[in-house]
């Protein structure tokens, strides 16, 4: 039921209890006019109905009135209430549209950015994924023209090597020849200085040998051919080529005042040292010949140069500044420092292709680690599992061993540690790559389960 017709019969339910009342009334007055009255009464009674109906129909059209009063108010004030209501729901409808048109918009923004960020993603793992794929590609290539050029070095390397051993055994060939001729000399000159009674001598150039075939560097070699000399020259002195330069590095005899331990001598520059360091063989200045570059007046000036093929490593000076030698003796000390040069020469060059020995196959073991360490690098890149990377890296170290075995048996013993001291510093230089600590495993014959146990942790 709507407002209007509440209030309509809410008004009729008024007039009507009126209207009972005044009948109520008028119904007492009548009882009591014709019980107290006569027909006067009567007529008094009847005209006091008559005023009490007309005081009521006055009396409803009040009401009446006031009722259609009351009521075209209640209808304009529900009138007015309805359009307040109205304008109260219209606004509250378009606010609920306005909220309802952002939470829209912020959800169509949500959502336009999570698409954008999908998107993002999506467009981000597709490039990831092809540049991972290039990648990828471009390491198999890489691999491929390594591993080609690694065959390529591989066999230029064992070319190289074999070249090497030819030369090597020619060398050694050539040395025993000249160490057999030098053993005859050296025999012959004992013999003769045994004949003049030379004894000490004898032992002191036996000593001299021995001492230069145990040293291991040109300079220990060089001085020990020069304390060869000793007994019979009074000063000596070694210098060995550094930097183009002629510097002293032992002397005996010498006044410290000449200050020999300090020369340096330029090879380029001219002087009779760098003159004499360009020779071939002992020379030997006499008398008035002589030449002192320090000081003294010494009779006889002796310098033998040590040289290797076109290199000169050293320059031995002697002369007999304080015990002369005299005339008649020269020729037999030229002999002798000749003999102690060749020994020298002959000891370094031994020496120098045992050293180029070594370094060749220091340089060939280290080519069979680089070709192990290259398998585990493909296998690594090849995303191998853990155990059959594991596995071929101790199989190809195994091979690895016996390939260089069979290569180093003829260089004697100490050529065979050369491969683990390789495989050694390889494991400490990178100890901190997964290469290095899986070598050190392999290298101390790690079985599957260290290798996985030492990999976890």
């Amino acid at each position: 039921m709507d407002f209007h017709s509440l209030a309509t019969a809410e008004l009729s339910a008024l007039a009507q209890r009126l209207s009972e009342a005044a009948c109520a009334e008028i119904e007492a007055a009548t009882s009591r006019a014709t019980e107290s009255a006569t027909l006067a009464a009567r007529a008094q009674a009847d005209r006091a109905l008559a005023d009490a109906r007309l005081e009521m129909e006055l009396a409803l059209a009040r009401v009446r009135e006031e009722a259609d009063s009351q009521i075209a108010q209640a209808v304009a004030e529900a009138q007015a209430a309805v359009a307040q209501q109205r304008s109260r729901d219209d606004g509250v409808l378009d606010q609920i549209r306005e909220e309802a048109a952002a939470e829209l918009a912020a959800a169509r923004a949500i959502a336009d950015a999570e698409i954008a960020s999908v998107r993002h993603r999506a467009e981000t793992d597709a490039t990831a994924a092809h540049a991972a794929a290039e990648a990828e590609i471009g390491a198999l290539r890489a691999a491929a023209d390594a591993a080609a050029r690694s065959n390529v070095a591989f066999g230029s390397m064992i070319d190289k090597l074999r070249d090497d051993r030819t030369q090597l055994a020619a060398d050694n060939e050539r040395l025993a020849a000249e160490n057999a001729a030098l053993t005859y000399e050296r025999a012959d000159l004992l013999e003769r200085t045994q004949s003049a009674n030379r004894g000490a001598f004898v032992a002191h150039l036996g000593e001299t040998f021995a001492a230069s075939a145990a040293a291991t560097t040109v300079e220990g070699v060089v001085a020990a051919t020069a304390r060869g000399l000793a007994g019979d020259f009074a000063r000596i002195a070694v210098f060995t080529v550094r930097d183009r330069a002629l510097v002293a590095s032992f002397q005996h005899g010498f006044d410290a005042s000449v200050g020999v331990d300090k020369v340096v001598v330029p090879l380029d520059v001219e002087s009779f040292l760098s003159a004499a360091a360009r020779g071939r063989g002992v020379s030997a200045k006499v008398g008035y010949d002589v030449v002192a570059p320090f000081g003294g007046g010494p009779s006889v000036v002796m310098t033998s140069p040590i040289v290797i093929g076109n290199d000169t490593l050293a320059l031995i000076y002697a002369d007999d500044f304080g015990r002369p030698i005299g005339s008649d003796g020269v020729n037999e000390r030229i002999a002798i420092a000749e003999l102690l040069r060749a020994h020298a020469v002959l000891r370094l060059e031994r020496l120098t292709i045992a050293l180029r020995a070594t370094a060749e196959l220091r340089a060939y073991a280290q080519m069979l680690i680089d070709e192990v360490e290259y398998v585990y690098d493909s296998d690594t890149g090849a995303r191998t599992s853990d155990a059959e990377r594991l596995e071929r890296l101790s199989e190809n170290l195994r091979c690895a061993r016996q390939i260089y075995q069979q290569r180093a048996t003829a260089d004697g013993p100490a050529a065979t540690s050369l491969l683990e001291e390789v495989i050694q510093r390889t494991v400490e230089r990178k100890a901190a790559q997964p290469f290095g600590r899986d070598l050190g495993h392999a290298m101390s014959g790690a079985d599957e389960r260290g290798f996985r146990t030492a990999y976890a942790s």
